[in-house]
């Protein structure tokens, strides 16, 4: 979607995050691995594994919560991270690969692999 089509969906960035999420089959079959609230307590960072939709506080846009897919961690003791994501607020624009920095994680889901 942000690499190959350039895929466009309109709306917030946890509208982004959930088509991503329904075009790879997973739709709605998440399971919760930290829930809190954007004051905190915030989640450990060695909770977080590729492929997790992550609510975090975006310190770099007015420290505004912000939805994402965690990638990788680029540099794990500053918690700077890899993540796919879309700005959001109605923007005609395709999601996009960037660096956050993710110390302040209030919620992480992961996809549930249905497959026995």
């Amino acid at each position: 979607m942000a690499l190959v089509d350039m895929s466009i969906v309109q709306g917030s960035c946890w509208d982004f995050v959930n088509e991503v999420y329904h075009r790879s089959g997973f739709g709605d079959a998440k399971e919760t691995i930290f829930r809190s609230r954007k004051k905190g307590p915030f989640a450990a960072s060695s909770l977080v594994k590729p492929g997790d939709w992550i609510y975090h506080i975006n310190h770099q846009f007015n420290n505004s919560e912000h939805s994402a897919i965690f990638v990788c961690w680029k540099d794990f003791a500053n918690k700077i991270a890899v993540t796919l994501s879309y700005a959001g607020m109605n923007k005609k624009t395709p999601g996009k690969f960037g660096e956050y920095q993710l110390n302040n994680i209030y919620s992480i889901f992961r996809p549930k692999n249905n497959l026995k």
